[in-house]
């Protein structure tokens, strides 16, 4: 289809097929009415031109001509089987289907395409038998044949040679065994027929020239009131589906499969609205994937909802504008397919958005309780009351605004979880700033083997932070120079505090007349009241001179990590 150009037409194309015995003239027929480019017989031997089904456009219109190898051939003794699948396969894919015939063979069994024409109306019985009228023309559309009857001594006249074929396809009709629903009724009931003649290519050129243009017209001048396809066909392939519809039907003919055209209608249907559904989503991916990037960073994207809500009014717009085409039933369920991959996609952003929502309203309520700590009871109470549910509103709005109104997105225990989460911070806060004993720490360590460093911290509830250092030299020759460094954390375990690096007085070694081996010294630090309050644990780290300066560098990173200053 994308060589001729017609993938993207959609049902503005049609398709014709010619079946008829070998040598019959059928690719000359079609090369001179449509400008097509069949091999033809050389009149100098006779034999098989056409091996298989061939497929080519017209040369000015959106129409595909279809040229079927010659039945009653010879050369297929050992494949009796081809002829058959060769006139079903032309059948199911054309609207319309030429039967080329000779003049003198008009009656007869083979000449006629008797044979062959009985094993179509048999499938079709297969497929279609059990319907009734009504549901045989909304269900599947009449096949149109048009019988082309070559003149050769052009005295039979075209209608008394419309009645001979006529008469022989009602009597194959009559012989084949129907469902007991459709015993009674007619084979024009099922089939619409037409009819054409053409004179002598060889004997009468000129007159052939000027009826096959004739003919020509009947398939491309819709104006014409012998347009032989006029009539919309309610099951027509679209023909981005075309290709895929024929491998499906060649493929179970070949395996010997039993047509069942309103199911192959039905897959294909399937498989085109699932190619498009996979396609938007393909397309769509990266717009969500650039949302989701931004969501990785912690980010609350503003008016995210009407993003959401855009791309998926956008993707079923352009997808019920190409699932159309396609079978209603097929189409539909696709259609739910797309809606529930388009709220998949779009509610792993929408969690991520809240995600990153409950995070950036905990951290400005512990901005609120911290200021609202110093506050006397009432006012912490008014101020923590009204921040919460501010807070609350504010997840809500978010949360509302985001959700695509028909995904029934459930975000209540999301925000169950923050009214938990809010409550409970205010609990702690409030046990905090009421809390008026202060958090001890020591620690005795020998730093070497005969070197110790004892250690104890008191930090107050207003921040307070005193820290007694005390050490004991029991080197004879070397001094202990103890180095100190507290680090102040919450009850989650965060670092929230840190000193500098405390030095006490150098204690000297033993054998040293000139000071002292063991030493105290005292360090009184200040802290934010909101460290003092919020502290659970201390610890110490401690070591024998040198510096502590790469563990204070790791805290200093932390970002909201407070250091004291001297008091």
């Amino acid at each position: 289809m994308i060589k001729w150009g017609l993938n993207n037409l959609g049902y503005d194309y049609e398709i014709a097929a010619i079946i008829g015995p070998q040598s019959s003239g059928k690719s000359t027929i079609l090369n001179n009415a449509f400008g097509t480019n069949f091999a033809v017989m050389d009149p100098r031997e006779r034999g098989r031109t056409t091996n298989g089904i061939w497929l080519s456009r017209d040369k000015t219109h959106n129409l595909l001509i279809m040229d079927v190898e010659g039945s009653d051939s010879g050369s297929r003794l050992d494949d009796q089987s081809f002829e058959r699948k060769a006139a079903m396969f032309a059948l199911a894919c054309s609207r319309l289907l030429i039967v080329n015939m000779l003049e003198d063979q008009v009656g007869l069994y083979n000449g006629g395409n008797l044979g062959l024409l009985r094993i179509v109306f048999e499938e079709h019985i297969a497929m279609y038998g059990k319907l009734d009228k009504r549901q045989v023309e909304r269900v599947y559309h009449r096949p149109k044949f048009l019988f082309l009857i070559q003149r050769l001594s052009g005295r039979t006249p075209l209608a008394s040679l419309s009645r001979t074929v006529i008469s022989g396809l009602d009597t194959v009709w009559d012989s084949i065994e129907k469902p007991e629903e459709i015993q009674d009724q007619r084979l024009q009931e099922y089939f619409t027929f037409h009819f054409e003649s053409l004179p002598d290519f060889l004997h009468a050129s000129e007159q052939y020239n000027s009826e096959v243009n004739s003919l020509r017209k009947r398939f491309v001048d819709k104006q014409s009131s012998d347009y032989l396809l006029k009539d919309a066909d309610p099951n027509a392939i679209s023909a981005d589906g075309l290709d895929l519809y024929m491998q499906t039907i060649w493929g179970a003919l070949r395996t010997n499969e039993n047509l069942n055209l309103p199911g192959q209608h039905e897959l294909l249907a399937q498989a085109m609205c699932e190619r498009i559904l996979t396609s938007l989503l393909e397309k769509y991916r990266p717009k969500f994937d650039a949302q989701s990037a931004i969501l990785n960073e912690g980010k609350v994207i503003d008016d995210l909802g009407s993003l959401l809500r855009g791309w998926k009014s956008e993707i079923l717009v352009l997808y019920d504008e190409e699932a159309r085409r396609y079978l209603q039933s097929a189409n539909t369920e696709k259609r739910y397919t797309l809606v529930d991959s388009c709220h998949s996609e779009a509610y792993k952003l929408f969690t991520s958005q809240l995600r990153n929502l409950r995070n950036s309203i905990l951290a400005s309520f512990d901005v609120v309780l911290e200021d609202a700590a110093s506050k006397e009871d009432s006012e912490f109470d008014a101020i923590t009351s009204e921040a919460k549910n501010r807070h609350e509103d504010a997840f809500a709005l978010v949360a509302t605004t985001t959700a695509i109104e028909d995904a029934n997105w459930d975000w209540q225990d999301a925000f169950k979880e923050l009214n938990s989460d809010l409550s409970h911070r205010i609990r702690a806060s409030n046990k905090e700033r009421k809390a008026t004993e202060p958090l001890t720490a020591s620690k005795d360590e020998w730093v070497e083997s005969d070197k110790l460093i004892a250690s104890k911290a008191t930090l107050y509830r207003d921040g307070m932070l005193v820290v007694e250092v005390k050490v004991d030299n029991y080197d004879p020759f070397h001094g202990l120079r103890g180095r100190v460094l507290i680090v102040v954390r919450d009850k989650d375990g965060n670092a929230i505090g840190v000193t500098n690096e405390l030095r006490s007085s150098t204690a000297c070694g033993t054998f040293d007349p000139f000071c002292s081996s063991d030493r105290s010294d005292w360090f009184t630090l200040r802290f934010p009241r909101s460290v003092g309050r919020r502290a659970a644990v201390m610890d110490i780290y401690q070591r024998d001179g040198g510096s502590l300066g790469n563990v204070l560098k790791k805290f200093l990173e932390v970002a909201k990590i407070v250091v004291a200053v001297r008091a």
